[in-house]
């Protein structure tokens, strides 16, 4: 598995600015904040737009095997939607917030896998 710096790039299904208020960007630095302190990752920086974000990041050895940007997002993207939902449970239906998040809570409880445009670039140390 690779061991340099990735710049890892999500954007919000349709372009949409999800982003925009500051308690979504709470929740994205909740996130990051997590990932490096249970030492899943090194941050070397972030940059956090309307509709997309921007890291770079170094995998640490113990999770160079796993899908560290899937469990960040899925985790993120849950934590959004539940925002989106809380905020105004008239307008965010569990389609709206699907649709918004690209993700749906099934019949068993369980979330759906993510749908989520990403690029990575690697960069040589």
């Amino acid at each position: 598995m690779y061991r340099g710096i990735e710049f890892f790039t999500a954007t919000c299904l349709n372009w949409q600015p999800l982003l925009l208020p500051d308690d979504r960007k709470d929740i994205l630095m909740d996130s990051l904040n997590f990932v490096v302190n249970d030492k899943r990752i090194w941050l070397y920086g972030f940059v956090i737009m309307p509709n997309h974000i921007n890291l770079m990041w170094r995998r640490q050895d113990a999770w160079l095997e796993k899908s560290t940007e899937q469990l960040f997002l899925k985790f993120t993207a849950q934590q959004i939607k539940f925002r989106l939902i809380e905020s105004s449970p008239g307008r965010w239906s569990n389609t709206a917030a699907r649709k918004a998040t690209g993700y749906t809570i099934s019949g068993r409880g369980g979330l759906t896998r993510p749908r989520c445009t990403t690029a990575k670039w690697r960069i040589k140390n």
